[in-house]
């Protein structure tokens, strides 16, 4: 069986990371999926790598035919006071942590191409009264672009949606997409990273290999 490094790390201000090296599994045949409240059962695509968004805290997670085989998180944290320059810099650091998780995860399975799904950003309201209302359109952005260097195909969802699609309500809580992520999927709970980002991450994951084998 062929074994790849896989590192898992957190960027902080300073960009150093810290790393854990894991092994990837060998190619198995298509899974089938247990299915969510509101699909039938279906095959997914079987190489999905999902981010679950910020500046402060991303989680991402790895479906491998479909099971969470990784999860882990990519941090930054202020460098400068709340603003554009600040939120410039920081999307800057998690690009190139998210790219660091795509490219080692580039050709770990050959023959399919990796598929990189995250979360919709919402929508600045220019009311809010926040100096960093761009962090969430500068955190989606970090994420394409560490896909489009790698060249990967990229899928967008919205979480509405994704909440719809595994609790049957799209105003779901994080507790109801955990328990939904539980029942659709065998999460391992030795897994290193197992909290709110990392299950949204999955989330994000399940419902994209879904929409994606099924258009394939």
């Amino acid at each position: 069986m062929t074994k790849k490094s896989l590192l898992d790390f957190q960027v902080r201000g300073d960009g150093e990371a810290s790393v854990l090296a894991v092994t990837v599994p060998q190619r198995k045949t298509k899974a089938k999926v247990v299915p969510a409240p509101l699909k039938p059962v279906t095959e997914w695509y079987p190489n999905v790598l999902a981010f679950d968004q910020s500046l402060s805290s991303t989680g991402w997670a790895w479906l491998y035919e479909g099971v969470p085989f990784k999860t882990g998180m990519v941090t930054t944290v202020p460098l400068l006071d709340p603003g554009f320059e600040d939120s410039f810099q920081r999307g800057i650091l998690l690009s190139k942590g998210m790219l660091e998780v795509v490219s080692l995860l580039d050709n770990a399975i050959p023959g399919i191409p990796l598929l990189i799904a995250h979360e919709m950003p919402i929508k600045p309201n220019p009311r809010m009264k926040t100096r960093n209302r761009e962090a969430g359109i500068v955190a989606a952005m970090a994420v394409r672009f560490a896909a489009t260097l790698a060249i990967h195909e990229v899928m967008m969802l919205n979480a509405q949606d994704v909440r719809k699609v595994l609790c049957g309500a799209a105003m779901a809580t994080k507790d109801q997409v955990r328990e939904a992520v539980k029942r659709t999927v065998t999460v391992n709970q030795s897994l290193q990273y197992l909290n709110e980002h990392t299950y949204d991450a999955m989330a994000i994951a399940i419902v994209a290999a879904e929409r994606k084998g099924n258009s394939d």
